[in-house]
């Protein structure tokens, strides 16, 4: 899994038209799981 690569989407209310989504990536989420098991 490369840090650039998608995790998930989250999508906003759409409140000024159409539901606009924002693609979140692995990077930060990588690297907080690294250190977690590292002190688990």
């Amino acid at each position: 899994m490369d840090s650039s690569d998608p995790l998930y989407i989250l999508y906003t209310s759409g409140t000024t038209g159409k539901p606009k989504g924002i693609v979140h990536g692995s990077g930060g989420y990588s690297v907080w799981v690294a250190n977690t098991l590292k002190w688990a």
